[in-house]
């Protein structure tokens, strides 16, 4: 017998054709080469562990009725949620950003919502920096309420709160931020997206940060929001935008490219 064949006994359950060794070789290093892929992926987080598989199955297609509007983006389902310990569901919304508003009176609204978006009293710190849950200015305690803030947390109040939603988790990414939160897309009652009409109607950002499935639809009705100059961008300026929007404008157009 040959030394660079296996004997047909000891495989001939599992593989039937003799492997020379060279074969062998080769296919323990694809083995190798898969399994590093494998915590390639985990790590950049496009493989959903179990407690991703657990939200899919406790919140992918459900209804749930909002019972809080924190943001714009941000937004408290009832529904209790087991790995935060809450008895509520804070939601980030996928792909977008809108202006932050971080002064609140004690009952968690803002106080003025006036063009000036200026308040009075501090409220919550913002979070930045986590994939798919970002604030547009870094997230300082204190920080100002940005431009257009206390109006993205009146639309999205005046069409949220005490209404059902539908969550839809992205299915290439991990279902929760470096904070917790639920990072979803929320349908509203007549169907429509409301990261969609957030973008759409000019009071949020297109996030474009991270790779999700609704990316370039998000660009597309960003540029056309811009062209139309609805929303915030009738009277924006770029100070008032937030610090990855100006880098990333700032980034393309030393390429050449139009900006974000």
């Amino acid at each position: 017998m040959s030394r660079g064949r296996i004997p047909d006994h000891r495989f001939a359950r599992f593989w039937p054709v003799p492997l020379s060794r060279r074969l062998r070789r080769r296919l323990v290093l694809l083995g190798l080469l898969f399994l590093v892929l494998l915590a390639v992926l985990d790590r950049l987080g496009l493989l959903p562990g179990p407690a991703a598989r657990g939200d899919r199955a406790r919140y992918d297609g459900q209804s749930f009725r909002v019972v809080r509007v924190i943001d714009g983006d941000t937004l408290d389902l009832d529904v209790p949620d087991d790995r935060q310990g809450q008895p509520y569901t804070r939601v980030r919304l996928w792909g977008v950003d809108t202006p932050e508003v971080s002064h609140r009176s004690s009952g968690g609204q803002p106080v003025d919502l006036g063009e000036s978006g200026a308040m009075n009293e501090p409220g919550e710190p913002g979070e930045a920096g986590e994939l798919g849950d970002t604030n547009g200015s870094g997230g300082s305690a204190g920080q100002a309420t940005m431009y257009y803030g206390p109006q993205a947390w009146e639309f999205t109040r005046r069409w949220t709160l005490d209404r059902p939603v539908t969550v839809r988790l992205e299915p290439q990414r991990g279902s929760r931020g470096r904070y917790g939160r639920l990072l979803a897309y929320l349908y509203l009652s007549d169907g429509s997206m409301l990261n969609e009409e957030l973008i759409r109607q000019g009071y949020a950002y297109a996030d474009d940060r991270f790779e999700h499935i609704h990316r370039e639809r998000f660009r597309e009705l960003q540029h056309a929001a811009r062209q139309a100059r609805r929303g915030l961008w009738r009277a924006v300026q770029p100070e008032q935008m937030p610090d990855w929007f100006r880098r990333r404008a700032g980034s393309s157009r030393s390429q050449g490219q139009d900006g974000p």
